[in-house]
């Protein structure tokens, strides 16, 4: 089984159970509060950035393991404006490009996890991040147009 962010934990599910979408608006709205920046210091100077999302309410992000590949010290900005530097890497993937991060603290808003397995092409999707290290909680609509197969894993 495969993990997707699927929407804020206190709010409704994105989808009914007979899998109505909800608005671009909704969705943005329930997941931007998880929704976090991240700032990878690199050795020489160097700064990364990317999006990640909150999972856990004790500060467990997820986010892609280039981002922090290599880094000498990563810190998250949350929607509040907070920041938390990270205490640990908890894992990585380099192979599917994940990361999970930890930052101390207790009762982050988090994004609740779905089955990407039912992921079809067709699906409509909603993007929310942190492009280009600047456009903080930014929103891109559109649909999944195709699946690939990574050694034996399906990703959209």
């Amino acid at each position: 089984m495969n993990l997707r962010p699927l929407g804020y934990e206190s709010t409704q599910p994105l989808t009914s159970p007979t899998h109505e979408r909800q608005t671009a608006t909704a969705t943005a709205a329930a997941v931007g509060p998880a929704t976090v920046l991240i700032r990878a210091a690199l050795p020489g100077g160097g700064l990364s950035t990317g999006s990640g999302f909150i999972v856990d309410p004790s500060g467990t992000i997820v986010t892609n393991f280039h981002v922090v590949e290599g880094a000498d010290r990563v810190e998250v900005r949350l929607a509040t404006g907070d920041v938390h530097e990270v205490t640990a890497v908890r894992a990585a993937d380099r192979l599917r490009d994940l990361a999970v991060l930890q930052a101390p603290g207790f009762r982050f808003p988090t994004v609740q996890l779905g089955d990407s397995d039912a992921v079809r092409p067709g699906d409509h999707v909603v993007v929310i991040g942190n492009a280009l290290g600047v456009l903080e909680n930014s929103v891109t609509a559109g649909v999944i147009s195709g699946l690939r197969d990574l050694e034996g894993y399906a990703s959209p």
